[in-house]
């Protein structure tokens, strides 16, 4: 029950698509995953706007790309890493929410 509008593209479809039921998400963090094939590669530039952004957002990350498949459990891993060391320190540590956070199913009021 989420759509996320091609190239971040809110128009016609995204108002029609409200009335249904469906939730328009859109991202604060674009590691450009698709633009590579090496996992490494959408790792780094995944661990990289998460430090700029100062471990906040939503990122943009593109199941049909196999290299980012691949460096998922590499990205998670280093995120639960690091909130161990920012725990440590006593610092704000990256936090999960699940998709229940911003949709609602069709029918049913938040």
């Amino acid at each position: 029950w989420l759509f996320r509008p091609p190239f971040g593209k809110i128009g016609r479809a995204s108002g029609y698509l409200s009335r249904q039921g469906y939730t328009t998400m859109l991202w604060t963090v674009d590691p450009l995953d698709w633009q590579t094939s090496d996992p490494r590669e959408v790792f780094r530039r995944v661990i990289a706007r998460l430090q700029e952004r100062n471990f906040a957002g939503i990122v943009d990350l593109h199941d049909t790309n196999r290299a980012t498949v691949e460096a998922f459990p590499l990205i998670m891993e280093w995120i639960e890493q690091r909130n161990a060391e920012l725990a440590a320190q006593g610092e704000p540590i990256y936090r999960f929410v699940g998709v229940e956070a911003f949709y609602r199913r069709p029918g049913k009021r938040r």
